[in-house]
């Protein structure tokens, strides 16, 4: 499988201003949209506007196009990884699965999508596998590399692989949790450190959106 060379998403800490304007461009061209948080932006978060064609274009864990009409009206989650992540993977799903749980009934309405930024050993087949180990509603997604690149733009997401020994590879990448809300609007973005209590605060705030 052939990798664009850096998958790294244009963002102030992450790319120089050449980059970004490069990808802007490319996205342009595609018909994405690309949104950049401004320098300083301070204040309670607010919704923004986020392209959801890539997140749809993606197929799932049972090997079936990620269909978006399933999800209109509905709040959900988005977290980028893979399954050979030691550590900050597993944990955020087994969080999100104890989230779900303390949240009810309610989070039958909930989508939780776990993008895999490693396509080329997470077939849908390894995904479904690896998921059975968390609460049953998460869904895993893949696709090539370039809608995978796709995709984690659309959020303003990063991640870029990276060699290990004995020749192996990793991948370094947002360890954010993505909610969009029940209008697709990406609602908040919850950084790994957020406290449980918080995270679930914001969950069911967009559960409660009419």
């Amino acid at each position: 499988m052939v990798y664009p060379p850096t998958i790294v998403i244009p963002n102030r800490h992450h790319q120089p201003r050449a980059w970004t304007l490069v990808l802007r461009g490319l996205l342009l061209a595609l018909g994405l949209v690309l949104i950049v948080p401004a320098a300083g932006a301070s204040g309670p978060p607010r919704a923004e506007g986020v392209t959801l064609d890539p997140l749809f274009a993606l197929r799932t864990h049972d090997g079936r196009p990620h269909d978006a009409a399933t999800y209109r009206g509905r709040p959900f989650v988005v977290v980028f990884g893979f399954t050979n992540c030691p550590d900050v993977c597993p944990t955020a799903l087994l969080e999100l699965s104890n989230l779900m749980q303390e949240l009810g009934p309610s989070a039958d309405r909930l989508g939780v999508f776990f993008v895999s930024v490693d396509p080329e050993r997470d077939t849908p087949e390894h995904l479904r596998e690896y998921l059975s180990a968390f609460d049953r509603r998460i869904v895993g997604l893949t696709g090539d590399a370039f809608q995978i690149l796709a995709t984690a733009t659309a959020f303003n997401a990063y991640f870029e692989r990276t060699s290990t020994s004995g020749g192996d590879y990793a991948f370094d990448h947002s360890t954010r949790l993505y909610v969009v809300d029940r209008y697709g609007l990406l609602a908040r973005t919850m950084p790994a450190s957020m406290e449980g209590p918080q995270k679930r605060a914001v969950l069911a705030r967009v559960l409660a959106q009419r």
